[in-house]
């Protein structure tokens, strides 16, 4: 599942969780959380949003309705071998402030 980051702001809730989730060195992804369900969150044009600091990262959740917001931190091995189907092993989550 994905999603845009226009949908997301649309939504008519607080979405449950937005994660920047760190990638190798000091690149994230940013996924969303909701209702039980996770997803990429992608830009208008239907490309993945990837940060290359946290700064940066924290600038694209900014202004969206959240309940959380998280860096996850994946383990080595993962950043190292893909997951299938999106999945992520269990992580250290640090809770950021994006306001």
């Amino acid at each position: 599942m994905k999603m845009t980051i226009s949908e997301v702001k649309q939504l008519d809730h607080p979405i449950d969780k937005l994660m920047l989730v760190s990638l190798c060195g000091m690149s994230y992804q940013l996924y969303g959380e909701d209702r039980g369900k996770r997803f990429a969150i992608y830009d208008n044009n239907g490309q993945q949003i990837i940060s290359h600091s946290l700064e940066e990262g924290k600038n694209f959740i900014h202004g969206i309705d959240c309940k959380a917001a998280v860096l996850y931190q994946q383990l080595p091995y993962d950043e190292a071998c893909a997951q299938l189907d999106g999945e992520m092993s269990p992580a250290m989550e640090i809770p950021i402030a994006v306001h």
